[in-house]
């Protein structure tokens, strides 16, 4: 990683990584000339992230970090979202796919949350319950549907990169719906055209006996403005400018990154746009990246785990035995 010392005077990053930044000194506060307009012009959702113990830490950028479900309104009605199960089952009629990469962590987990599964973030320090019924029951439903492999459902990409899986899939027809995030948007509305593409919040799904809202991250990306700028002053006053309304409203509609000014949000286009009604809706069930994880998280083995679901195509035992075996 670059020092602070060498790094850009302005940057953005996401809303997890605030705290360690300033701990480290290695971000600047938000002037205090800048905080009550910030607090005026952005979503309260998005001005809590960018504040520690009333200190305003980064300037809300965009309120889109997260996941929900892609999916072609030519194969699946807006009802056939209901349930993953359900999805998996329309698409195997179709000969298509449900992209949701179980061997990815940060997709993976959501169906450990919706289980009951607790996942904190203590100061630095991992805390779980996954040896656990709900982590048993979470371990089981991914098992059920990595059982249908290739026959309605995807569940790792491999080597690949998975947005690369489900950008080529879109495209050649073996996937129809997937779990991802707002950055494919623009590309997946070219692959299939964007009336077309339909997105909603996370599916249901069978767990420990029940259909269960499915969890997932969520979050917002910030810009920070480096404590060793060299033009401290400039650096902020830029940082306002380019996480203003106007600036976001553009953003939006150059590269589809949806906005936390209210007055970008108020805009017709950005109102009515799916992605922001699935992330709104996905919202209550979306788990905060500054609370629930860290770097530790990531380094784990979970992720593996659900690789190693899919490629037993849902035999537990043999997951298990692969996961031990890490």
């Amino acid at each position: 990683m670059e020092s602070p010392k060498n790094g850009a005077d302005i940057f953005c990053t996401n809303e997890d990584t605030l705290n360690s930044l300033f701990s480290s000194r290695s971000i600047l506060p938000v002037a205090s000339v800048f905080q009550s307009s910030i607090k005026n012009e952005h979503t309260s959702d998005s001005v809590n992230v960018v504040t520690e113990n009333n200190t305003m830490l980064a300037f809300p950028k965009s309120c889109d970090e997260g996941y929900f479900m892609y999916y072609d309104k030519r194969v699946f009605s807006n009802s056939d979202t209901a349930t993953l199960e359900g999805m998996i089952s329309k698409a195997a009629s179709k000969g298509t796919n449900v992209f949701y990469d179980l061997g990815n962590a940060w997709y993976s987990t959501g169906i450990f949350l919706a289980s009951g599964t607790t996942i904190r973030n203590n100061n630095g320090t991992m805390v779980t319950n996954f040896d656990s019924t709900s982590g048993l029951n979470g371990a089981k439903a991914m098992c059920s549907i990595a059982k249908k492999s290739g026959k309605g459902f995807i569940g790792s990409s491999g080597t690949a990169g998975d947005d690369s899986v489900i950008l080529n899939g879109f495209k050649d027809g073996y996937v129809r719906a997937a779990v991802t995030g707002s950055w494919m948007g623009p590309d997946l509305k070219n692959a299939i055209g964007a009336s077309n593409l339909g997105a909603v919040k996370m599916p249901s799904m069978n767990i420990g006996g029940k259909q269960t809202q499915l969890h997932s991250f969520g979050g917002y990306q910030v810009m920070c403005v480096n404590a060793y700028a060299n033009c401290p002053v400039t650096s902020q006053l830029l940082a306002y400018y380019l996480t203003s309304g106007n600036v976001q409203l553009k953003r939006y509609n150059s590269r589809g990154t949806l906005p936390t000014a209210k007055s970008a949000l108020a805009n017709n286009a950005v109102k009515n746009d799916p992605v922001l009604k699935a992330i709104q809706a996905q919202r209550p069930y979306a788990h905060s990246l500054n609370l629930s994880v860290n770097g530790i998280y990531w380094a784990s083995n979970r992720g593996v785990f659900g690789d190693n679901i899919v490629s037993a195509k849902g035999n537990f035992s043999v997951a298990l035995k692969r996961n031990l075996e890490k």
